[in-house]
């Protein structure tokens, strides 16, 4: 299991650019949240390497999208609450750099919204 959690891990590491990059390629808000749901669905999953790569690809997706972000924060906020609590250490972490990363990119602070 060990094994497989380091390939999956690694593998990942590979397409992170990619994956962040697909929809903003296809220029259009649509697919943008629709994107944006259903990476942060897929943030509830059990496996905590699958929660892991998701918030990975997600941090990269947000630095990638920049102040068109924005748009998109209403419906990221009861993921990232959620996330924020995450019983994985790793998973947490990165929670906390794509709240950096929000700050950043919208210029406000995430502590009245969290």
């Amino acid at each position: 299991k060990q094994w497989y959690q380091r390939r999956v891990r690694a593998d990942i590491s590979n397409l992170l650019p990619v994956l962040s990059e697909l929809p903003i390629a296809a220029n259009d808000p649509r697919l943008w949240k629709q994107f944006n749901f259903q990476l942060l669905s897929h943030a509830r999953a059990l496996e905590p390497t699958v929660r892991l790569n998701v918030v990975r690809v997600y941090l990269e997706f947000v630095a990638k999208m920049g102040q068109s972000y924005s748009d998109l924060l209403p419906d990221s906020l009861p993921f990232i609450s959620e996330l924020l609590e995450d019983v994985d250490e790793g998973v947490e972490g990165v929670v906390r750099e794509i709240v950096e990363k929000i700050e950043e990119v919208t210029g406000e602070s995430m502590d009245q919204h969290l």
